[in-house]
């Protein structure tokens, strides 16, 4: 699909919408890591989706943004921070682990 191989290669969000205004999600919760595998409590209603960063060098990079009916995943070892966010594309903070 040529979309996801030139044009959208790298995962994005939408931009946040300024004017509408809501909370940032909570921080997801039960965040643990073993035996390279990631995982967090299911998500709250407020929850639409999950992003993970990894960390390289001085930046965080975007690796995924997940669907709320993931709460685990497979991943390299590395240092990841998991958000929440929210139907307005608004992001909690990350929670930092070191997988």
């Amino acid at each position: 699909d040529r979309f996801r191989t030139v044009t959208y290669y790298v995962p994005s969000l939408a931009p946040v919408i300024p004017w509408l205004t809501l909370s940032p999600p909570k921080l997801p919760g039960g965040v643990r890591a073993s035996n390279g595998v990631l995982s967090w409590n299911p998500a709250s209603p407020e929850v639409r989706s999950w992003t993970l960063y990894r960390q390289s060098g001085n930046q965080w990079i975007l690796q995924r943004v997940l669907p709320a009916t993931v709460n685990s995943l497979a991943l390299q070892s590395g240092t990841y921070a998991l958000c929440s966010v929210n139907r307005l594309a608004q992001e909690s903070l990350g929670v930092v682990m070191l997988v």
